[in-house]
């Protein structure tokens, strides 16, 4: 029985249809993924595992087919399933802006001040 893979590394998946060769543009691209959608990497090396549900149509048939899989929809992570609640989505926004450098909220208070001014 084939196992079917549903997590691929950037590395992976460079070069495949529909994404760059780069692992560091892949990476880049889907840098924006909610937790349900990328997953930290075990082992060694680190970074990050992508659920082939986030990919674009002509990557996810290139994995299939690479996996020896006729191509049929590929079943969504579970965690996509459960809404977070939005006080749980609330502060893990803030807590991601907290982590940002200094620059980065100074130039999002100025946005800010812009989208009051307009209101």
């Amino acid at each position: 029985m084939i196992s079917c893979r549903e997590w691929f590394s950037a590395v992976e998946l460079a070069g495949q249809p529909g994404l760059p060769q780069a692992r560091r543009s892949i990476s880049r691209a889907l840098s924006t993924l909610g937790e349900d959608q990328r997953r930290k990497r075990q082992g060694r090396g680190g970074g990050w595992e992508y659920h082939i549900s986030a990919l674009p149509s002509a990557t996810q048939a290139a994995l299939l087919t690479m996996n020896g899989q006729s191509q049929r929809e590929p079943e969504a992570p579970a965690a996509v399933e459960q809404e977070p609640e939005p006080e749980g989505r609330s502060a893990a926004l803030w807590q991601n802006f907290e982590r940002r450098p200094q620059t980065i909220k100074d130039r999002a208070a100025e946005r800010l001040q812009v989208v009051l001014a307009v209101e």
